[in-house]
């Protein structure tokens, strides 16, 4: 959608259709400039994908899809994938995995032609009192996580049973697999931010998905810079320990942030700091993942994340151009936007994330917002 000009024919589309162009003119975004699309980047296979709170219908997905996404962060969770503890069959641990919600989420994902990228999290109950609790914590997190993990490779990785079980679909591995998400925040990894602690969960995965699944990247959960939390670190003193862990070189490839900020002067900020962290620990080559970013349509209140309709399509569009034009400076690998479609207000409650109700590129109904436009406008060839 490069123009202005109303299309040709009235077409029982034509009012939808007007209306976006007329967004898309208001904006500015309808005619790239010079070097600001994904063509004139020369981006990373990828690069442009999309994170969500729920999991997406097989409609929302084929929309992404069709609005330049190529990657997909799935969830794979342990409570959901085991809930019962392992079954000891003379000294030997007999697992219980349930895939059917990884699954159906796999299936319609790459039946709309994007490419899974996985994280890797969650503590079932047999293993810790909360979802968040570090499963370091217990002896039996500590023998079930590294078997779950191994059974994840083996369903979704190259050869998996997942491929087998459903030769229609194109056979595309995750390319990436995350180990938990914002360790660096207490409410994500309870019940303290332990960078020496997560190196050890860290580890363990990444001896099982190295092993079966060698050109996978294996990356460390995205975190966000500065976590108001007493038991939290900011993301770049985190990293910064973390990497100074014994063996993390071997299976750590690359590094992952989540800018979360008011301006483009916070992501900056956040992403400058992650780098010189990594550089200083003697990791400066790793590829850097934004692995979540965004803003709300919300009407703004104060908080950081809510600009409003306008200020979302303003600031996704100045975000885009930032991290397009820093992307080999800052040897950026991938940028997962959070999220693709709004939520209504019950989901809003069901998926625990309070400022997640207008994060959308498109509403609830799936109908495009004033952002998809800033969106289209870099990620579509």
């Amino acid at each position: 959608m490069r123009g202005c000009r109303e299309p040709s024919s009235r077409s029982a589309g034509w009012t939808r259709i007007a209306s976006i162009l007329a967004l898309a003119c208001l904006f500015g975004l309808a005619a790239a400039g010079p070097g600001a699309g994904r063509a004139e980047a020369n981006l990373p296979a990828g690069f442009f994908g999309v994170d969500t709170a729920l999991t997406p219908s097989a409609q929302a997905f084929h929309q992404m899809h069709a609005n330049g996404v190529e990657t997909f962060r799935i969830a794979v969770q342990w409570p959901e994938v085991e809930r019962v503890p392992p079954t000891d069959v003379g000294g030997y641990q007999l697992h219980h995995y349930d895939w059917r919600r990884p699954d159906a989420e796999m299936r319609l994902l790459l039946a709309a032609g994007l490419r899974p990228h996985v994280t890797l999290i969650g503590s079932p109950s047999w293993v810790a009192p909360t979802y968040a609790t570090s499963p370091m914590r217990s002896a039996a997190g500590r023998r079930g996580w590294p078997a779950f993990v191994d059974a994840v490779v083996a369903r979704y990785g190259p050869g998996g049973t997942f491929w087998a079980a459903n030769p229609d679909l194109p056979v595309r591995p995750p390319d990436a697999y995350q180990i938990w998400n914002e360790p660096n925040s207490q409410i994500a990894y309870a019940p303290v931010a332990d960078p020496k602690q997560y190196a050890v969960l860290f580890r363990l995965a990444g001896k099982r998905i190295r092993a079966r699944d060698p050109k996978a990247a294996i990356l460390p959960g995205g975190m966000f810079g500065t976590p108001q939390l007493s038991h939290s670190l900011y993301a770049w003193k985190f990293l910064s320990q973390f990497l100074h862990q014994p063996a993390i070189g071997d299976y750590v490839d690359g590094i992952a942030v989540h800018p979360y900020a008011n301006n483009l002067r916070g992501v900056k900020y956040q992403i400058r700091k992650m780098r010189k962290a990594a550089h200083d620990a003697g990791f400066g080559s790793l590829p850097l993942y934004v692995t979540e970013i965004g803003w709300s349509s919300e009407k703004p209140n104060g908080n950081i994340f809510f600009k409003g309709v306008k200020g979302q399509a303003k600031t996704t569009r100045k975000a885009l151009g930032l991290l397009i034009r820093n992307q080999r400076k800052w040897n950026l690998r991938r940028v997962l936007w959070f999220t693709w479609s709004d939520l209504t207000q019950q989901q809003t409650y069901s998926s625990g994330c309070g400022f997640c109700k207008e994060t959308g590129l498109v509403d609830v109904n799936l109908k495009p917002k004033p952002a998809l436009l800033s969106w289209r406008h870099f990620a579509l060839p």
